[in-house]
């Protein structure tokens, strides 16, 4: 049946039309739904079933429609169908009588009543206005149907199969990461642990090692004496090469009694004091002492009376055979 041509089923005398499939054939797999309608001898118009192409389970439907009246059946839907669609519909005739006497009389090709055959008909092969190759393109098309179906079935429980994979792999992924972490974890404390009671243990001579390492690097400075009976001790040893007599020398300084008390100085902010070394400008203990300092150098001298300001001293700043003692800083050398 298709939409342009209605089809007509006149069962023989005695017989009935026992319609029990329908199969709507579309190679173009347009989205419409198609109305397979059916009219009777008293022209009363109702239809039959509805029939979709995009789905295999929408493009047939089961029939149970039996008449003894000539029936037509006719197509409807929205949109005119594409070339090619068309309605197959199966069925059978059965006999009204009882036995029968020829099953041959009785049950007869549907197809050739659609197009108005009868049991006169010389040529019983002679499929009239039957479209053959509408019937085998149809076939080839629901074919086509059921092994796109079958595929997509497959595909569908490949992919639930690799996700369900998947999901597996990522929940083991994720419980071996939780028993990582909380090894991490345990073994971090566990090291804490170990070392509070190792602080505990070997804290005290560890401390006692490091205080006797810090006294060994801040050791007393080496005490010098010279033949005159002057004694010096470098405190910071400087840069640069050592001076000599007849260098001009600007020095920063400060004098104390042997008591504590000082009596002179520059220091921190006073004007450096200036002079030659070895001419005479400076007591002899500072011609004697500075020999030997370096720029940025500090020393401190013990200066002896002889060496300072003899039996009489400096009054009243300095009393008589008083030993002297100066700190004193080489800033630049000439």
């Amino acid at each position: 049946v298709t939409s342009s041509k209605p089809a007509l089923i006149s069962p023989p005398q005695d017989c009935e039309i026992h319609l029990t499939k329908a199969v709507l054939v579309d190679p173009s797999m347009t989205d419409e739904t198609v109305f397979v309608k059916c009219s009777d001898g008293d022209n009363k118009s109702f239809a039959i079933c509805l029939l979709n192409a995009k789905k295999v389970t929408s493009a047939q439907a089961p029939l149970s429609l039996i008449s003894s009246e000539p029936l037509q059946i006719t197509l409807s839907s929205s949109k005119p169908l594409p070339k090619g669609s068309s309605v197959h519909l199966t069925g059978m005739v059965l006999s009204n009588k009882s036995p029968p006497a020829d099953s041959d009389d009785v049950v007869e090709d549907l197809d050739h009543l659609l197009y108005g055959g009868s049991d006169d008909d010389e040529d019983e092969g002679d499929e009239g206005d039957y479209d053959s190759a509408e019937e085998e393109e149809g076939g080839a098309f629901l074919e086509e149907i059921n092994s796109d179906e079958e595929e997509e079935e497959e595909e569908t429980a490949q992919t639930a199969k690799e996700a369900k994979k998947a999901e597996k792999e990522s929940k083991k992924r994720k419980a071996e990461e939780a028993v990582d972490k909380k090894d991490r974890k345990e073994k971090k404390k566990k090291q804490a642990q170990q070392e509070e009671v190792k602080d505990q243990t070997e804290g005290p001579a560890k401390k006692d090692k490091k205080d006797k390492k810090d006294k060994k690097d801040k050791k007393t400075p080496e005490v010098h004496k010279l033949a005159s009976g002057l004694t010096y001790q470098d405190i910071v040893i400087g840069s640069g090469p050592p001076v000599r007599q007849g260098r001009q020398l600007s020095m920063r300084y400060q004098g104390m009694l042997e008591n504590g008390k000082v009596f002179d100085g520059n220091t921190p902010r006073g004007r450096p004091f200036n002079f030659t070394l070895g001419a005479g400008e400076v007591i002899q203990g500072w011609d004697q002492g500075i020999v030997g300092m370096r720029v940025g150098g500090r020393r401190t001298l013990l200066i002896p009376p002889e060496l300072g300001y003899g039996r009489g001293g400096s009054p009243p700043q300095i009393p008589p055979n008083a030993s002297l003692i100066f700190s004193v800083e080489i800033l630049k050398m000439k």
